[in-house]
C-alpha cells in the first residue's frame, strides 16, 4: 500500500514499522499480530481455542498513547502533598509519583485504542484513575479492563529494582499479582511495610501501633525529658517585640514555653596569637526571613567568652545593617576580626578542636485556647540551663549501650556520605549525632525492643510483633534522618529540614538544628511514629499482598516467561549511590532490628558489589571501569528481565538520567539484552522546587521507555535501514507530542523524540555504517538529537528544511537553545552534545564563549545564553565590515536595544547592518511568546526578551519595513504602548 492513515496506525502507514509495533494490515486497518506461547515455547500466528495468552503481543496503550497534559499536572504536584503515605513510611531517594506509576502501569496492561474516538475514552479514564486518591469505583474498573484484556486471569508484574516500593503497590491496586526484587536491605524493609505488612494485618495494625507508640512516648519522657526542659519565658521586650512584628497579638500570659530547636553553630579556635576567643564560623545563623526576619548574631564577652544575641528587624536588609554584617565570606573572629579561611577550619577540624557554640532556641508559646492547635514560635537567646544539658551525658549512654549489649556506630562513612566530611575530621557515623542524640536514640532502641517483648509476652503472634517492631524501625529512621548535627534550621518556613532529603548525599554545615524529640513540629519523634500510623491505614486499603524478595537483578529465581509486564525504574548510572545513603539508616536499623532480620544485616554496611551505579570510587577512581561495571549490571539484569517476561510482555523502564553517557550506557543495556524501544514517553515527577533544579536546567521529566522483546536480532544498514526510519520517526513524534495537543514542549519535547528514536536503532542487534564500522549508541545519539532538532526548528518556523536553512547556523542554534532551555544555565556535557549535531563551536577562542560581545556566557562548568539586553549596547553588534553577513540574531539583538534605549537610531543601524528582512522576522517570529510559550512556558511569566520580541513583531511594518526615521517610535521611550495593540502582520 502506499503512505495512507489507515485504522490503528499513529501516523503514515509503512508496513515494516507497523509490524515492529506487533501491527499487521488485514482488512483494511492495521490489527494486532496475535502470538500464543505453548509450555514448549513454540509459537503459532493462529488463533488457539484457548488456554493461551491471546493478547500477548497486542499493542499497548502506552504504546499509543498517554494524557501527558493531565498526568504531568497531577505527577508534578505530588511530591508537594503533605500525606503522601507511600513515601511517608520511610525516606528512599529518587521515588516516582504514585499516581504516574498507576497511569503506566494500567497503559502497559490494556489494549491500545483503534480510533480516535477509543483514544479519546481512554485519555477520560487514564486521567481519573492517575489522581492522587482515585474514586474506588475507578479504581474497579480498571482492574476489571486488565483482567478482561488478559483473558480472565491475574496478571503479573515485576519490579526488579523495586527500591521504596511505589510500582509494585500501584501493581497490586490495580489487581495484579505483584512481585518486587530489591538487593538493598534498607529497601528490602521499607518494601515489607508498603506491600506486605499493612495488607496481611489490615487497618488494626495502625491500632495496635498507635497504643504502643504512647506507651514507648511515655516511657521515653520519663528517662530523657530531663534533657529537654521547658524554656523560661519571661515578658521581655525581646519577646514582646517579635509577638508584634509577626503579629501574634498581645501575650498575655509569661512562665514557660517548650523548646522546638536548640541551634548551634560550629567554631574554631581564632589564627591569631595571643586571641583565645572561639570563632563562629556563621557570621549570622538566620531563624526567620518571612514576615519579618530575625537572626542570632555573635559577641564576645570578656575578651574570650562567646555570646549571641537576638537581633528583630523588618526584613533581612534591616537585620543585616544593625549588626554590620554582610551575611557572607569567610568567618572573622568576633574579638580581633582575624578571618578563618577554609584551611584553618579544616586543619582545626582534623585536629580536633571545632567545636559547638549554642545560638539560639527555638521555642513555642503556649496555645492561647486550650484546644487551639496554633503554637507561635519565638526565639530565645541560649538559655542558661541549657548550656549545662551536656554535663554527665556520657556516663548515661555509656550505661544504656551496656544495657542493650550494644555500642555506638563507629562505621566507617561510606561514599556520597563522605564526600566533604573527612576533610573536617569526620570519619564515622557517631560522629554524625551529639552525645545527648546518641543517648536519645539509645534510649529509643531500648524501649522498642522492650515493647516488642512485652508483646510477645502478652500472647501477640510473632509475626505481628514483628510486623509492628519493623514498623517502628520505619518511624525511628524518619525520625533519625532529621535527628543530627547536620539537619538545617529553615528561615522561610521555620523548620527543621533532614540531613539528607532532597540533596542526596551529606554536606558539611556550619550552624545546625538539633530539634526537641518531644515537640510538637515537623520530624520530632511524636510527629514520625504519628505519621507511621497514617501509613499503616492507608496502604491496608490496597489489599492485594505482593511478593518481596532481597535478591539480585541479574540471577532472578523466577521461571522463564513468568510475567505478563515487567515494569521497573532503574537506578541511574552515576546519579544516586543508593548503598552509600542507606547506610545513614543501616548502621541504626541493625542494631534495632538486625535480630529479626539476620540474613539481612550480617555486614558492617549494606553491601555494594553488586550494586547498579558508575561510581569511580568503587574502582580506584577508575571512571571507565565503572562505566563497564554498572553497563555489565544493566545488560545482564535486563537480560533477565527479557528472559522472565512471556513473549510480547511488555518492559517499561523509567529513565530521567540525562547526560548522553547515561543514556548511551542504557542503550547498549537494552541492546544487548535483546530488547528494542517501541515508545518513549515523558512524565513530569519532580516538583519545580527541589533544590538542585533552582537556576539549572534539570530535566523535570522522567521517561518511561517502553521495550519489547527483540526475537530477532541481525545488523542493520544505517544508510539504509535505521537512517530513513529515523527520519519517519522524528517527524511523526514531534508533531504528535507538539502539535498534537500533548502539552509537551521545550527540553521534554526533545528528550521524548530522541527517546522514540532509539526504536530505529535497537529493533537490531547491531547497527553499522556502509563501510561496515559500527554505529556507536553515543554516534546514534548525536544523529538522533540532531535529526530531532532539525525537526523541531522547520516545526518553530512553520517552513520546511529549505527555508530554514536559508537561516545562518548561529541564529538557528539560538533559536534552539531558547525553545529547550529558556533562560537557564546548562551543564557542560548537554551543551556539547546540544551543539555538536548544529556544527557550532560552543566554548574556545573561536567559539561562542570567545570574543564580545559573547553570545554565550560560561560559568563554571555550565553554559548560558545572554539575552538582548546584555549584548546589545554593543554598537559593532550585528554589522559586519567584511566577509559574511553578521547573524541575523546579532542584529535581532542590537534593534531590541535601541528600540528599549534610542528608537530614534533603528533606521540608520537597519541601514548600515543591512540584514535580510525577510529572516529576519522569520527569526523575531521563531523567538516569539506565540511560537515558544508552550509545555513549562506556560507555567513561567514572559521573560524580558518574550515582551519585547511580541512588541516589535506586533510592529514590525512600522519599526522595520519604514524606510526612514518616524517620529512615533519616541513612543517606545516616553511609555505610550498604542503601537503595540495591533496583531502580528500577516
Amino acid at each position: 500500500m502506499g503512505s495512507a492513515r489507515l485504522p490503528g496506525c499513529r501516523t503514515d502507514h509503512d508496513p515494516e514499522s507497523c509490524q515492529t509495533l506487533g501491527l499487521r494490515e488485514e482488512g483494511g486497518r492495521c490489527r494486532p499480530i496475535l502470538r500464543c506461547s505453548s509450555k514448549r515455547g513454540r509459537k503459532s500466528s493462529a488463533r488457539p481455542a484457548g488456554g493461551c495468552n491471546m493478547t500477548a503481543d497486542e499493542r499497548r496503550l502506552i504504546e499509543d498513547f498517554l494524557p501527558l497534559d493531565v498526568l504531568n499536572a497531577i505527577a508534578s504536584k505530588e511530591k508537594l502533598h503533605p500525606r503522601r503515605y507511600v513515601a511517608l513510611v520511610h525516606y528512599w531517594p529518587a521515588r516516582r509519583p504514585i499516581t504516574a506509576c498507576r497511569a503506566a502501569i494500567y497503559a502497559a496492561l490494556t489494549p491500545a485504542p483503534y480510533t480516535d474516538a477509543e483514544r479519546d475514552q481512554a485519555a477520560s479514564f487514564v486521567s481519573k484513575l492517575a489522581a492522587y486518591q482515585p474514586d474506588p469505583r475507578t479504581v474497579s474498573e480498571a482492574r476489571e479492563r486488565i483482567r478482561n484484556f488478559h483473558r480472565g486471569k491475574t496478571p503479573k508484574v515485576l519490579d526488579l529494582f523495586a527500591g521504596g516500593g511505589t510500582i509494585p503497590l500501584e501493581a497490586a491496586r490495580l489487581g495484579c499479582e505483584s512481585h518486587a526484587v530489591d538487593y538493598n536491605p534498607v529497601a528490602h524493609l521499607i518494601e515489607l511495610c508498603t506491600l506486605v505488612f499493612p495488607q496481611t494485618f489490615g487497618p488494626s495494625l495502625a491500632d495496635d501501633f498507635q497504643r504502643w507508640s504512647a506507651l514507648i512516648l511515655d516511657r521515653m519522657w520519663e528517662e530523657v525529658g530531663d534533657l529537654y526542659p521547658p524554656l523560661d519565658l519571661p515578658r521581655t521586650d525581646e519577646v514582646l517585640d517579635q509577638a508584634q512584628l509577626f503579629g501574634y497579638g498581645n501575650l498575655r500570659h509569661s512562665g514557660e514555653a517548650d523548646p522546638v530547636a536548640y541551634i548551634w553553630a560550629r567554631t574554631v579556635p581564632c589564627r591569631r596569637p595571643g586571641c583565645r576567643a572561639p570563632v563562629p564560623l556563621v557570621r549570622q545563623s538566620w531563624l526567620r526571613k518571612k514576615g519579618g526576619a530575625i537572626a542570632a548574631v555573635p559577641r564576645i564577652e570578656d575578651g574570650e567568652r562567646l555570646c549571641w544575641d537576638i537581633v528583630t528587624g523588618s526584613s533581612a536588609r534591616a537585620v543585616a545593617r544593625q549588626t554590620e554584617q554582610t551575611g557572607s565570606g569567610q568567618a572573622v573572629c568576633v574579638a580581633c576580626n582575624t578571618p578563618a579561611n577554609s584551611e584553618h577550619v579544616k586543619a582545626m577540624a582534623v585536629a580536633g578542636r571545632m567545636g559547638e557554640s549554642l545560638a539560639a532556641v527555638v521555642a513555642a508559646l503556649p496555645p492561647k485556647k486550650p484546644k487551639a492547635k496554633t503554637r507561635y514560635k519565638v526565639y530565645l537567646a541560649p538559655d542558661p540551663i541549657a548550656l549545662q544539658l551536656e554535663n554527665g551525658l556520657e556516663q548515661r549512654l555509656r550505661s544504656v549501650e551496656t544495657e542493650l549489649d550494644c555500642s555506638c556506630p563507629e562505621e566507617t562513612l561510606q561514599g556520597k556520605l563522605r564526600d566533604q566530611l573527612p576533610a573536617y575530621g569526620i570519619e564515622t557515623f557517631r560522629e554524625l549525632f551529639t552525645t545527648r542524640q546518641l543517648l536519645v536514640l539509645f534510649t529509643l532502641i531500648k524501649h522498642i525492643r522492650c515493647a516488642r517483648a512485652e508483646m510477645l509476652s502478652d500472647g501477640m503472634p510473632d509475626d505481628r510483633a514483628r510486623a509492628l517492631t519493623t514498623f517502628f524501625a520505619m518511624a525511628f529512621g524518619r525520625f533519625v534522618i532529621m535527628f543530627n548535627k547536620f539537619s538545617r534550621w529553615e528561615p522561610k518556613d521555620q523548620i527543621t529540614r533532614g540531613a539528607i532529603g532532597d540533596r542526596q548525599a551529606l554536606k558539611m554545615i556550619y550552624d545546625f538544628s538539633d530539634i526537641s524529640p518531644f515537640a510538637a513540629t515537623t520530624g520530632s519523634l511524636p510527629f514520625a511514629l504519628d505519621r507511621e500510623a497514617f501509613c499503616i491505614r492507608e496502604l491496608a486499603k490496597v489489599r492485594n499482598t505482593s511478593t518481596v524478595v532481597r535478591g539480585n537483578a541479574e540471577k532472578l529465581y523466577y521461571d522463564d516467561e513468568t510475567f505478563d509486564a515487567v515494569i521497573t525504574d532503574p537506578p541511574y548510572y552515576s546519579s544516586i549511590y543508593y548503598a552509600d545513603l542507606s547506610a545513614f539508616f543501616y548502621v541504626w536499623l541493625k542494631r534495632l532490628v538486625g535480630d529479626l532480620y539476620p540474613e539481612h544485616f550480617a555486614l558492617p554496611v549494606p553491601p555494594k558489589r553488586r550494586e547498579a551505579v558508575a561510581q569511580p570510587s568503587e574502582h580506584g577512581g577508575d571512571a571507565d571501569k565503572a562505566k563497564e561495571h554498572y553497563e555489565r549490571l544493566m545488560r545482564n539484569s535486563l537480560a533477565e528481565a527479557r528472559r522472565v517476561l512471556k513473549p510480547g510482555g511488555p518492559l517499561v523502564c523509567v529513565y530521567a538520567h540525562r547526560t548522553t553517557e547515561g543514556w548511551a550506557t542504557l542503550i547498549r543495556a537494552l541492546v544487548g539484552a535483546g530488547m528494542t524501544v517501541t515508545e518513549a514517553w515523558p512524565v513530569q515527577t519532580e516538583s519545580r522546587g527541589r533544590v538542585n533544579a533552582l537556576g539549572a536546567a534539570a530535566l523535570s521529566d522522567s521517561i518511561f521507555f517502553v521495550a519489547r522483546r527483540r526475537e530477532q536480532g541481525g545488523i542493520g544498514q544505517y544508510e539504509l535501514e535505521v537512517e530513513p526510519e529515523l527520519h519517519r520517526i522524528a517527524r511523526e513524534r514531534v508533531k504528535t507530542l507538539w502539535n498534537g495537543g500533548k502539552g509537551i514542549g521545550g527540553a521534554d519535547l526533545l528528550m521524548a523524540a530522541v527517546g522514540a528514536g532509539l526504536r530505529a536503532y535497537t529493533r537490531f542487534a547491531q547497527v553499522n555504517y556502509a563501510n561496515g564500522e559500527p554505529v556507536s549508541a553515543e554516534a546514534y545519539l548525536r544523529d538522533v538529537e540532531g535529526v530531532m532538532l532539525n525537526v523541531i526548528l522547520d516545526e518553530i518556523f512553520g517552513l520546511q528544511s529549505a527555508a530554514v536553512a536559508g537561516v545562518d547556523s548561529i541564529s538557528r542554534f539560538y533559536i534552539l537553545w531558547r525553545f529547550t532551555y529558556r533562560e537557564a544555565s546548562v551543564e557542560a556535557g548537554d551543551a556539547y552534545v546540544f551543539c555538536y549535531p548544529q556544527g557550532i563551536e560552543i566554548d574556545g577562542p573561536t567559539g561562542l564563549t570567545g570574543n564580545a560581545p559573547k553570545l554565550v556566557e560560561k560559568s563554571g562548568s555550565k553554559f548560558r545564553v545572554r539575552n538582548y539586553t546584555e549584548r546589545g549596547g554593543d554598537e559593532a553588534l550585528g554589522i559586519s565590515a567584511d566577509g559574511p553577513s553578521a547573524p541575523l540574531v546579532d542584529v535581532l539583538h542590537r534593534l531590541l536595544w535601541l528600540l528599549d534605549e534610542r528608537p530614534a537610531l533603528v533606521p540608520m543601524y537597519l541601514e548600515v547592518a543591512r540584514p535580510n528582512r525577510e529572516q529576519l522576522r522569520m527569526v523575531t517570529q521563531a523567538l516569539s511568546a506565540p511560537i515558544l510559550g508552550r509545555s513549562e512556558a506556560l507555567e513561567m511569566s514572559p521573560t524580558a526578551e518574550l515582551s519585547a520580541l511580541s512588541r516589535l513583531n506586533a510592529n514590525w511594518r512600522s519599526i522595520v519595513d519604514s524606510p526612514a526615521y518616524a517620529p512615533e517610535l519616541e513612543s517606545l521611550v516616553t511609555g505610550q504602548q498604542d503601537l503595540f495593540s495591533g496583531e502580528i502582520p500577516s
